[in-house]
């Protein structure tokens, strides 16, 4: 399977970053591509949420969305399946979580974020504002996919769970926003370190940000506590990933 990890440029503006899934959707005939993957929250915006419910509700979408639709579509016609972190609505609930789609546009995984760091102000004790509790692996293509997003795998009794799931390799879309010198000089390691003990590649990818906050994007391929492969942060493209 060929993976292409995308640290793409995001923004509060959902027709902006449907187009950019898009465009590489379309490319990823040209790279021969079998699933393109973006960060986290990238359908909306990492910063959209505001702790308002209603506001975040308005802006949520639900799993059967025209927009989703609209994604399936543009996978079947480019035979190219897709990831991407988005705030979901479920039955009035919100959760921060990751879809991806096959190459025939058919719903393939869903993985709520089971982290609450997602969370702002009074939304961390708002109940309508939830955490996943599903670690389970998906099959595509041969292999065992996991998903965790950006702080899941920060707390012990949660990597703990992602451990003791079976999976080939583990995409772990997040957000963040280290100036590249801090990045470089030692957080890139001590995340590399963080993840050893999955015994298996983990995939992280990033975006771009140019707002309130500046995300300098990146991804990297993280193996035995080291960076195996790496699209640097700062740089766009995309890395490939082949297992």
């Amino acid at each position: 399977m060929r993976i292409g990890l995308i640290p793409e440029l995001f923004t509060l503006d959902v027709e902006h970053n449907v187009s950019q899934m898009l465009k590489w959707l379309q490319k990823s005939q040209g790279e021969n591509l079998d699933l393109v993957c973006f960060g986290e929250a990238c359908l909306q915006g990492f910063n959209a949420l505001n702790a308002d419910y209603e506001h975040d509700l308005a802006m949520a979408i639900s799993q059967d969305d025209e927009v989703v639709a609209r994604l399936q579509e543009a996978c079947r016609h480019a035979k190219t399946g897709l990831g991407f972190g988005y705030i979901e609505k479920d039955e009035g609930f919100l959760y921060s979580s990751y879809m991806l789609i096959d190459a025939d546009g058919r719903f393939l995984h869903n993985f709520r974020r089971v982290s609450p760091g997602w969370k702002l102000g009074q939304a961390f004790q708002d109940p309508r504002y939830r955490e996943g509790s599903d670690y389970a692996s998906f099959a595509y293509l041969g292999k065992k996919i996991t998903v965790a997003i950006c702080g899941d795998l920060w707390h012990e009794d949660l990597i703990e769970q992602f451990m003791a799931v079976e999976s080939d390799v583990l995409l772990w879309p997040l957000y963040t926003n280290y100036e590249i010198e801090t990045w470089e000089s030692g957080e890139k390691n001590e995340y590399a370190q963080r993840v050893a003990c999955l015994n298996r590649p983990v995939l992280m990818v990033n975006c771009f940000d140019e707002g309130e906050y500046i995300a300098h994007g990146g991804a990297f391929v993280f193996e035995q506590g080291k960076v195996s492969q790496e699209l640097p942060m700062g740089e766009k493209g995309f890395l490939l990933f082949e297992c």
